[in-house]
């Protein structure tokens, strides 16, 4: 049987295009590899106090990150696959939306940056990740849903491998050009490297881009925004949590050990993403135009490669964490436990998204946002109490997967229950 026939018979099982997934994929793996390589040289370059100071910035960045659009790319893929709004409209409302919020939300991150780190935190390095992860990557990954709506599969995964590359090279400018290595001067080669990225993005969307014609928006839009925006920021939240909190109630070598492997066992999940990135827009459709049932069934078979390809990250974590220090340097001899113990969250959190993706594609996204709250503020409480009464860097890491994981069990009892809220 001919490659063709083979991808021809896929696509027909799991509904959605295998050679959408395989680009995307191979952008993720990519875009993964290089990223480990920026990695490696940040980490060694700043050592595990000032690496664990910068890891808990971009932690607090990326937990709040998707307030800014207010849902609006969520709101792309549904309305263009349903054909509730044009292209132009929709893309130009994504434009206002991300801009607007992105004004009224990074003011308050930089006053929730000296709240929780206190007036020691190198302010630079917050400004800088505001501009570079609230802003600039932000609307990078709103670009990725509009080419995904549009099968651009290529064009996604161009995005990625260039997004990591910048970061790289600007990376290994930052080791040749200073001798003096801090949070605060690479978070300015952190900055011009996304800048970078975000303009070749803008490049590949050209062909979306239309003259500017401001777009309605309606007030069941911005509910509905609010819906996507608030669930994808608990969610976030709740997947970086743990480094705010290891930097705040930790030693800051012991934090810096820490986000060391959550960093790695972040990253792995990126070509767990390419399914649900190329799937988004099915769960929509299905949902929409043939109900409950079939979006089960979609989940189901998509879910069985997912899950496939989480159990092998994690084998691959576990496999890695023995050869962690030979990487980043004898500081981090005791990141690898703490990896070991990590290596299981991309399956915990393949298993929550394809859940998630459920309610979305019911029109269930408050369901969805209240899951993620009630499982963040679980997972906040069982951290401090356990950091309050003591333990290791290994033991924390224990918690933070036993809370991801009963996260998980929650929305998977939601979506597949009958009650709708």
């Amino acid at each position: 049987m001919s490659w063709h026939a083979i991808t021809a018979r896929l696509d027909v099982w799991l509904g959605i295009q295998i050679s959408g997934v395989l680009r995307v994929l191979t952008g993720s793996v990519a875009k993964l590899a290089i990223q480990l390589g920026q990695f490696v040289i940040v980490a060694r370059l700043l050592g595990p106090a000032e690496f664990g100071e910068f890891a808990a910035i971009v932690a607090l960045c990326a937990g709040t990150s998707a307030l800014v659009g207010w849902g609006s790319a969520n709101l792309y893929v549904r309305d263009v696959t349903r054909r509730a709004r044009s292209e132009n409209d929709a893309w130009w409302r994504l434009v206002g939306m991300t801009v607007i919020s992105f004004c009224v939300v990074a003011p308050l991150i930089v006053v929730a940056s000296v709240g929780v780190f206190g007036l020691n935190i190198a302010l630079g390095a917050v400004l800088s990740v505001i501009l570079a992860d609230l802003f600039l990557a932000r609307f990078v990954n709103q670009i990725s849903f509009v080419l995904l709506t549009h099968n651009h599969s290529g064009a996604t995964a161009l995005n990625d491998v260039v997004f990591a590359f910048s970061r790289l090279a600007f990376a290994g400018l930052f080791a040749v050009m200073l001798t003096e290595h801090t949070a605060n001067t690479w978070a300015v080669f952190y900055v011009l490297a996304t800048v970078c990225s975000a303009g070749v993005a803008l490049i590949s969307v050209r062909s979306v881009l239309r003259p500017v014609r401001l777009a309605r928006i309606t007030r069941q839009e911005l509910t509905d925004g609010a819906a996507f925006s608030l669930g994808t920021s608990a969610h976030m939240m709740r997947r970086q949590i743990d480094r705010p909190i290891s930097q705040v109630m930790l030693s800051s070598e012991a934090a810096g050990l820490y986000a060391s492997a959550a960093r790695l066992s972040e990253a792995a999940i990126m070509p767990i993403a390419a399914f649900f990135r190329v799937a988004y827009r099915r769960f929509f459709q299905t949902g929409s135009d043939q109900g409950q049932g079939a979006l089960r069934s979609f989940a189901l078979r998509v879910g069985t490669l997912i899950l496939l390809v989480s159990l092998s990250t994690a084998g691959a974590l576990w496999v890695a964490a023995d050869y962690l220090h030979y990487l980043l340097g004898p500081a981090y001899r005791d990141a690898g436990s703490v990896l070991k113990v990590l290596a299981i969250l991309p399956v915990i959190h393949a298993v929550t998204n394809l859940c998630g993706d459920i309610l979305s594609g019911l029109d269930r996204q408050w369901t969805r946002f209240s899951v993620e709250l009630v499982a963040l503020a679980l997972k906040s409480l069982i951290l401090v109490i356990l950091v309050q009464k003591g333990g290791s860097t290994v033991m924390f890491a224990a918690f933070v997967v036993a809370a991801d994981a009963l996260g998980a069990i929650f929305m998977m009892w939601r979506s597949y229950s009958g009650t709708k809220t």
